[in-house]
Formats: C-alpha cells, structure tokens, sequence
C-alpha cells in the first residue's frame, strides 16, 4: 500500500451515543498506531434529512431499520467492497482488536 493512501476504517455505533467513551478510545488508539493516514466514519443514524444515515421510523424515510438486529447491523454490507476500507459492526469488536 501506498503510504499517501488513506484506509477508510468505518464502525458501527449506537445513535444515542452511548458509545462515546468507546469512540475516543477507539479513535485514540487507531491513530497513535498507524503510520498512514486514516479516516473514521462512524455508522450512526442521524435524524439529520441531509446525513446519509438519516432514519426516522415514524415517516418511513431513510434507512428502514425495523428488521435489523442493533441499530447499524445492515451499514457494513455497505462498504465491504471499498479498496483500504476496514468495516467492523461496532466500537466493542473493534476494540477487542487491540
């Protein structure tokens, strides 16, 4: 890999952001061991219309979460097919990596 590269790391988190301790750790730890540049991108619904994780149950708009298992189980399958892109289902499988 080229070391201009950037490796696109994108993890699942929970939308109430009960996860935020986990981020930072996360965050922390992914940049101060990787020589190389590296994007995270947190899969987080949004009741925001203009985020790409948008959902809002009540109208049926955006992402339509009812059959999903936690609240970013279906974002991986959409992004497994990106070149340097590392995606993990949420902050604790991540985590248990390093």
């Amino acid at each position: 890999m080229n070391t201009e590269d950037t490796i696109k790391v994108f993890v699942g988190c929970d939308p109430n952001n009960c996860d935020l301790e986990q981020m930072m750790v996360l965050d922390y730890s992914i940049h101060k061991h990787t020589s190389v540049p590296v994007e995270i991108v947190w899969m987080q619904l949004s009741r925001d219309p203009n985020s790409y994780w948008y959902s809002n149950p009540e109208t049926g708009e955006g992402w339509n979460t009812t059959k999903w298992s936690t609240p970013f189980q279906a974002f991986a399958g959409q992004f497994q097919s990106t070149v340097n892109t590392l995606v993990v289902p949420s902050t604790w499988t991540l985590m248990s990596l390093f």
